[in-house]
């Protein structure tokens, strides 16, 4: 395709999500001729039965899994006389099959609740109404609640023949390893116009990785490298490693089922992995930045990326990395900070230290040491204290990130 071409098409892409805009506000607008009625009806009647209306994002996976399993579990925990109302927000692409299976079985969705969502927040008074989740537990309903959106026994039965092919034997203890690169974003063109270069600070290498999940596979741990699109295979064959990103068998079905019934989920913080942590699985999260957003929730051990100054070479402290929690690449650049991930031998020792907390039935809980003590309380008086107010007992830095960094505190 030539150069002309490739702009011509792009502005023709353009010009249809304009008139495609245009179309959905003037449905919305003459929507509200059958809408506002209703909605002053749900309000007459709040004392009665409350009706809340809301969305779930479903073209991120991360998105979709996040708000689908806290408001399975606020439904559950929620007592009161409440129906619950939600539409998808995206209808033309669904991040996940098997997701959207489960949450029309769990969930009463329906396309018509777009429209009452619309009105009763653009009408005065609707706060009641509304049922919002901004995809973080700050209020902890995932570990109040234990019941979760369940498989059926068809699902279940499907995603372990699948595990058996590879030679994996039920109650073999697995982990889920989820490593970010670029190349899903790259090629899912979900937005056209959108450049998602601007998070590439959080890529990492797979084959840092290599020694720490040869590690694993030699304790008996089988270890699936998931995703659907990633740059290169894993460069080891070990018959506990499966490369699954790279499996021509992959199933919407088996991305979720293997994050929610795994043994430990080992990721850099990326989409897919969240349904690990709806499902409250022990999470082990690496090279992740910025730790100011790290899951507070759940059973979860974080280890940073380095950032270091790039005039001076000194390492940030955790004051100075919360005051740099930067979303986008190019800050950190103007920040004149340089972003460095874990080294193989930092990642093997953090997994190694999951694997005894994990493996060994250790009741440890790194949240209660002197330095996870006064890490947590740094976070906490930080600006970044209002995205953490559930605080999980298990959820901290590892241990030996703080032995091996000794200034970070300071």
């Amino acid at each position: 395709m030539s150069h002309y071409q490739h702009i011509k098409e792009g502005g023709y892409k353009v010009f249809l999500r304009k008139v495609n805009s245009l179309f959905i506000r003037i449905c919305l607008m003459i929507s509200g001729i059958l809408a506002i009625p209703c909605v002053l009806l749900i309000r007459l009647f709040k004392g009665i039965i409350l009706i809340r209306l809301g969305t779930l994002r479903s073209d991120r996976i991360g998105h979709f899994a996040a708000d689908s399993g806290q408001h399975f579990a606020s439904n559950i925990l929620n007592t009161k006389r409440t129906v619950n109302l939600y539409w998808l927000s995206k209808k033309k692409y669904i991040s996940n099959k098997q997701l959207e299976l489960m949450v029309r079985r769990n969930f009463l969705v329906f396309n018509f609740v777009r429209y009452l969502d619309y009105w009763n927040r653009l009408l005065p008074g609707g706060e009641i109404h509304s049922s919002d989740c901004k995809s973080r537990d700050i209020m902890g309903v995932l570990q109040k609640s234990k019941e979760k959106m369940s498989f059926i026994s068809s699902e279940e039965s499907q995603a372990k023949e699948w595990m058996y092919k590879y030679g994996w034997s039920g109650g073999d203890p697995f982990v889920c390893l989820m490593v970010r690169d670029s190349t899903y974003l790259i090629n899912a063109n979900l937005y056209e116009t959108l450049d998602f270069s601007y998070h590439n600070y959080r890529d990492t290498d797979i084959s840092n990785y290599i020694e720490a999940i040869e590690w694993l596979a030699n304790q008996g741990v089988w270890v699936f490298r998931m995703g659907r699109k990633m740059h290169k295979p894993i460069a080891i064959t070990h018959p506990k490693i499966i490369d699954y990103a790279f499996c021509e068998n992959q199933s919407d079905l088996q991305d979720v089922w293997m994050f929610a019934n795994c043994n430990l989920c080992i990721s850099t913080g990326t989409g897919p992995d969240t349904v690990s942590d709806v499902y409250c699985r022990p999470m082990l999260y690496l090279n992740y930045v910025p730790i100011s957003n790290l899951v507070s929730w759940n059973n979860a051990i974080h280890v940073p990326k380095h950032l270091i100054y790039i005039k001076t070479g000194k390492y940030l402290t955790l004051s100075e990395h919360i005051k740099h929690s930067y979303l986008d690449s190019e800050q950190y650049v103007n920040a004149g900070i340089e972003v460095v991930e874990m080294s193989p031998m930092e990642i093997l020792q953090a997994v190694q230290e999951r694997f005894k907390n994990v493996f060994e039935g250790s009741s440890f809980q790194h949240n209660n040491t002197k330095q996870n003590t006064i890490f947590w309380k740094i976070l906490l008086e930080s600006d970044a204290s209002s995205e953490n107010r559930f605080i999980h007992e298990g959820s901290g830095v590892a241990d030996y990130f703080f032995k091996n960094n000794p200034n970070w505190l300071k």
